[in-house]
């Protein structure tokens, strides 16, 4: 059996090595796929303002914003540096009584979140106007986003509107 010359094997290793480097560079030329970013995100359509920074009041599900009208709301500055908010809100339902849950997220000046509520489980009779009142802690809230969810029966059953009742 005849072993390869020193030579041979040096001849076959830069091939293979060049090979390598081919290879390498190739696949390194590639472009990139589409999933690698940087990207800029999309801008809000309705001129770059998110909603909770637009609307006091924010419904997160439709059977929500179906429920409740708006009526009018408040907000004062304490003596303590706090903000006071009142919101008055009637149930639109002629015929039924409603639970509605709500929270209230305050911001400050450059609309960062600074403060948040925990969730109220309040009663809707029917066609009458409560008013919601929170506080918040904090001296430094500028702005404030009331939000609605989850509407229900007095036997806990999830409500829906069955017709357009008026005032």
């Amino acid at each position: 059996m005849k072993h390869p010359s020193l030579f041979t094997i040096r001849q076959t290793v830069k091939r293979l090595s060049f090979v390598v480097l081919l290879s390498a560079l190739l696949v390194g030329c590639q472009p990139r796929p589409p999933h690698a970013g940087p990207y800029l995100l999309k801008k809000n359509p309705l001129g770059g303002i998110p909603m909770q920074h637009r609307e006091r009041l924010i419904a997160m599900d439709q059977s929500a914003a179906d429920s409740l009208f708006y009526v009018s709301h408040r907000q004062n500055r304490l003596p303590s540096g706090q903000v006071l908010v009142q919101i008055n809100l009637q149930n639109r339902d002629a015929a039924n009584n409603i639970w509605m849950d709500w929270k209230v997220v305050f911001y400050d000046e450059q609309t960062f979140k600074i403060e948040e509520t925990e969730w109220y489980h309040t009663y809707f009779p029917a066609k009458e106007v409560r008013t919601l009142r929170v506080n918040s802690i904090r001296p430094d809230v500028q702005n404030f986003t009331v939000i609605l969810r989850s509407p229900s029966t007095e036997k806990g059953i999830p409500y829906k509107v069955q017709k357009e009742y008026v005032r």
